[in-house]
């Protein structure tokens, strides 16, 4: 009789034991991303924060690139320090200063897009960040990019930083002393002084009628490329 107890106690003691080593194996080689399982050596994670657990995607170290959507305030802050991202797009989402922030810590990041998204630069100090994209979307202190040394390539459609898509005030570009490439889809660029002040820039890249004549002349006059797409 105390044969089998031992017997039954053993094998009940294997099952908890292999159970309990599965989970433990599972929970560190694999993540759980809008529902659908990975191993956690993934190079890219498209995913939506309103279905995904942050936790999932900080077990995939080695990730490259990242697409995100519906990213709520202050959720990317709680992202863990990823060394190979290099792309990082974010869609429909809240960006805060403190999710920014955390942003820069992404030390080998270089691309940087937001699409139909409110973000706020305030915390912002990358060093990496090579061009940045806005599609559709509200940008709160621009501003604080112009110190990022390594910023070359800035690309604006339709977004809050001009004035019912029209460029009626381009100081804020002013200060913009590194970057190279600058690229505004809107109606209408009606002052190009800032652009005209921003040291390093080549290339100027517009939809075609979008500023007048004379305004190309002086801009190309100062060395910069205009380029105009139908």
């Amino acid at each position: 009789m105390k044969s089998k107890k031992f017997i039954i106690i053993s094998v009940i003691a294997v099952v908890i034991f292999s159970l309990i080593f599965g989970a433990v194996y599972f929970d560190t080689h694999f993540a759980v991303i809008d529902k659908k399982i990975y191993k956690n050596d993934i190079k890219k994670i498209d995913s939506s924060l309103d279905i995904t657990n942050v936790r999932e995607i900080n077990k995939c170290t080695e990730v490259e690139q990242i697409w995100l959507t519906r990213a709520s305030e202050n959720t990317i802050s709680k992202f863990r320090n990823f060394h190979n991202l290099y792309d990082l797009m974010i869609m429909s989402s809240d960006i805060s200063s403190a999710d920014c922030e955390k942003i820069s810590k992404f030390d080998n990041l270089k691309e940087l897009d937001f699409y139909r998204t409110n973000v706020d630069f305030k915390g912002f100090n990358s060093d990496t960040v090579s061009s940045i994209r806005f599609i559709e979307s509200i940008v709160k202190n621009f501003e604080k990019l112009a110190e990022c040394k390594s910023l070359k390539s800035i690309t604006i459609i339709v977004s809050a930083i001009s004035d019912n898509n029209i460029t009626k005030d381009s100081s804020i570009f002013a200060s913009f002393d590194y970057v190279e490439e600058l690229r505004i889809f809107e109606d209408k660029i009606e002052d190009i002084a800032g652009i005209l002040e921003m040291d390093s820039l080549k290339v100027l890249e517009i939809d075609k009628g979008t500023i007048s004549e004379e305004d190309r002349k002086l801009l190309e006059d100062k060395g910069i490329s205009v380029i105009e797409n139908d």
